[in-house]
């Protein structure tokens, strides 16, 4: 990464796309996106673009309650053509800022431990396992046997007009299939 990237007014997008499962890009994604925050001050946003939920659940985000709103509820309007790209106002509740717990001595009572709940220092847009249905209908939806490439730069374009991000980092399945031709294309996009 160049020292232009982290001092440029745009939004750098990085995709960590490897089609083998087990080369670490859901651990790279997970330290770019923290280091950017914490040691640069960087506004970031990590995009789980893989069913397999990795990211979500490694930030201790519940994939499956009924309170986390994932990436597929997101797309899936938009990827069956029952409704237009998202508006800013339907995005929004899509990101959350994940926090961790740790333990600390009370400020009032030093001989007291009390949980603390701290930000991880970026935002997330949580994935589930159903965002594999969602990307067999991006394959059923193509047009001419060709990926439509834009649905997450679409969905990228939207939050850089409204709330934008110094950088996004998105994290892809191990497969080179359509999630990952669209974490391509919105990295390529120059947000």
């Amino acid at each position: 990464m160049s020292a232009n990237a982290l001092t440029n007014s745009h939004t750098n997008v990085i995709a960590l796309v490897n089609q083998k499962g087990g080369v670490s890009k859901t651990v790279s994604s997970l330290n770019i996106a923290y280091a950017l925050a914490n040691y640069y001050g960087k506004k970031v946003l990590l995009i789980d673009f893989d069913s397999q939920a990795s990211s979500t659940l490694d930030l201790g985000v519940d994939a499956t309650s009924e309170d986390t709103k994932s990436i597929d509820e997101l797309l899936d309007p938009y990827v069956q053509n029952i409704q237009r790209r998202p508006t800013w106002d339907q995005i929004k509740p899509y990101i959350i800022t994940p926090t961790y717990t740790t333990r600390e001595r009370d400020d009032r009572n030093r001989m007291k431990w009390v949980d603390v709940s701290r930000p991880y220092g970026f935002d997330l847009m949580p994935s589930s396992i159903n965002l594999s249905v969602t990307e067999l209908r991006m394959g059923i939806a193509s047009v001419n046997k060709q990926i439509y490439s834009g649905y997450l730069n679409d969905i990228i374009q939207t939050i850089n007009e409204n709330d934008p991000y110094d950088f996004i980092v998105i994290d892809t399945p191990p497969a080179l299939g359509a999630l990952s031709v669209n974490a391509i294309r919105a990295a390529t996009a120059g947000c």
